[in-house]
């Protein structure tokens, strides 16, 4: 990927079990300066983060829920996902986000220089993504969401009740 954007620079956030193996290869592929791991990013500095980056990654293998996916989004920074999972159901690909086959890392690098390359592709993930935050994943729309349970489980036991 460096040689078709050699000024990317990846940031990787948050910690866990691989961070050393991770740096020992950065350092072996000769890229060590052009990976950046920040560890752990509390939720203050999130949207900050997000909002400086051209786009935001998350090759996960498995993802129950995708609120990551969502988090970035909501700052407008257009988002590549694997498909699976939570972050499957969030994203509609080239419509709110980009989705690669977990795993394949050409794949994967081919959706960041897309991206990275196409502005008006960019631009539209990144309206789109923030739409669907609005429109779907909104408190206002999950509060009428649950509202609407609510009302649907106190006409039921009504019409039991009347039945009885």
């Amino acid at each position: 990927m460096l040689a078709k954007e050699p000024n990317a620079v990846l940031y990787i956030g948050g910690r866990g079990p691989l961070k050393v193996q991770l740096e020992k290869l950065c350092q072996e592929l000769g890229i060590a300066d052009r990976v950046i791991f920040t560890g752990f990013i509390a939720k203050q500095d999130r949207n900050y983060v997000y909002n400086r980056a051209q786009v935001a990654v998350f090759p996960s293998l498995y993802e129950p829920f995708g609120i990551v996916a969502l988090e970035a989004m909501a700052t407008r920074t257009p988002v590549i996902v694997g498909n699976v999972g939570g972050l499957a159901e969030i994203v509609e690909h080239r419509v709110n986000g980009l989705k690669v086959t977990p795993g394949n890392v050409d794949e994967l690098a081919e959706a960041i220089i897309e991206l990275l390359n196409n502005a008006e592709l960019a631009h539209r993930l990144q309206e789109t993504g923030y739409e669907t935050v609005k429109s779907v994943y909104g408190w206002d729309v999950i509060a009428e969401s649950t509202r609407e349970v609510y009302r649907e489980v106190i006409h039921s036991k009504n019409r039991l009740m009347a039945e009885v």
